[in-house]
């Protein structure tokens, strides 16, 4: 139920283990739902079953994991692919705490993101739409950085020669800056329905 297109959610998953996964707290979800903490424990261990908010829990954990087309990463999982695949690019020609005034964010702070794939506990958590912006805005340093037609970054064998252009297209895999808003937000509502309707 309510997992078509997660790359994080299986059906055998219970309502804890998702929330687990997106890193939601149950306070998280009490105050999205307008619901106390104790029920939500109650939902979580399968106490309570009023289908009513049992959906209305579903669909904001799906909020959760969708935003804008882009898929939640958890947090380390994020902090990885920043730091070796994306971050790694920048520091070629910025500073750290160039790279993280520019995302919005103060240099401790991201160097506590980082920190956090070398760290057991969870030092910092990013939710899906915080994600989201870090990426944007990476993807339009690119363009800054890279602002003529990828024509011109091509080689003799179609390869992209320019790394902010490569760059730019592995982001946007990501966070889908060209697709149509309307499909992006028609596939956020599909989620928000039970399978078997």
């Amino acid at each position: 139920m309510y997992c078509y297109g997660s790359k994080l959610r299986t059906e055998d998953m219970t309502l804890k283990d998702i929330a687990e996964k997106l890193e939601v707290s149950q306070g998280d979800i009490a105050i999205a739902v307008g619901i106390s903490k104790t029920s939500v424990n109650e939902y979580i261990h399968e106490y309570c079953g009023n289908q009513k908010t049992l959906d209305s829990i579903y669909r904001y954990l799906n909020s959760r994991e969708f935003y804008n087309g882009y898929s939640f990463m958890p947090t380390k999982d994020f902090a990885r692919f920043l730091d070796t695949e994306v971050l790694s690019v920048f520091r070629k020609t910025m500073k750290q705490s160039e790279i993280a005034k520019a995302i919005g964010m103060t240099p401790q702070k991201l160097s506590k993101l980082i920190g956090c794939i070398y760290s057991d506990g969870k030092t910092q958590k990013l939710n899906v739409r915080e994600q989201y912006d870090i990426l944007e805005k990476l993807y339009n340093m690119c363009a800054e950085l890279a602002p003529d037609k990828t024509e011109k970054y091509i080689d003799d064998n179609d390869e992209v020669t320019n790394e902010f252009v490569k760059l730019r297209v592995k982001l946007n895999k990501h966070i889908h800056i060209d697709d149509d808003i309307e499909i992006k937000m028609g596939f956020s509502s599909l989620l928000n329905f039970p399978e078997s309707v």
